[in-house]
């Protein structure tokens, strides 16, 4: 069964955002007392929602982070810091226009995020509006599978015969979950020697650093195998 739909995430996959968003983060959990660097937010939390964070640094701490915690602030700063220092992850210009299926995007990120940055570093004009496709849509956030299968069902594909490009262990936990096909890229600035550990740890069907490689990796075969 040939694939019909390539899903990406977005953070870390299209655009080099996880630094980024991982340094105000940091910043902001550091004005309320928890301080930590951009790469330890990077190492511990990347990948996941604040909510999940919050929940989590309570926990470690018995202090309330999330009442103190403004979401819509956090989410002010990042898109501030896009609009200077946003940009594609390296080759995915190249590699697009190379890619002889339907595409759409299925990101933990906000819906308008998700279009900025795609704005922002020239890739808008990839993805329709209605190809973009959000957490916020759905009940549950990755590492559950709902924005994958809410993605899927909206283009009209099953879900097995599409494939998803993700940078985390929550992304791909997630692609498994929906029964898709998952490659890792490991490209992005934030990757580290620990975080390729951790998604080699989590299986997913290939992994590759270069998104030149991606068009010759996407085999159309009659088998649907990817190589």
């Amino acid at each position: 069964m040939p694939f019909d739909l390539l899903i990406w995430d977005c953070d870390g996959c299209l655009v080099d955002s996880e630094v980024l968003a991982c340094a105000v983060a940091a910043r902001c959990l550091t004005d309320l007392g928890y301080p930590l660097t951009g790469q330890d937010y990077v190492n511990r939390f990347a990948g996941q929602t604040m909510a999940a964070t919050l929940v989590a640094l309570e926990a470690e701490t018995g202090k309330a982070f999330a009442s103190r915690f403004s979401l819509q602030d956090f989410r002010q700063q990042v898109l501030a810091l896009f609009e200077t220092a946003l940009q594609p992850t390296p080759y995915v210009a190249e590699a697009l226009p190379l890619l002889a299926l339907p595409m759409c995007v299925a990101s933990g990120s906000s819906l308008e995020r998700n279009a900025r940055a795609l704005a922002l570093t020239g890739l808008g004009g990839y993805f329709d509006k209605g190809n973009l496709f959000s957490a916020e849509q759905v009940e549950r956030s990755k590492p559950a599978p709902d924005v994958f299968l809410f993605a899927a069902a909206q283009m009209g594909i099953a879900p097995e015969k599409c494939v998803v490009i993700e940078d985390s262990v929550t992304g791909i936990t997630a692609a498994k979950a929906a029964g898709m096909r998952v490659l890792a890229y490991l490209g992005g600035s934030h990757v580290s020697a620990v975080w390729r550990q951790r998604v080699a740890a989590a299986q997913p069907d290939a992994m590759f650093d270069d998104m030149r490689a991606l068009p010759e990796m996407m085999d159309h075969d009659k088998n649907g195998s990817v190589r």
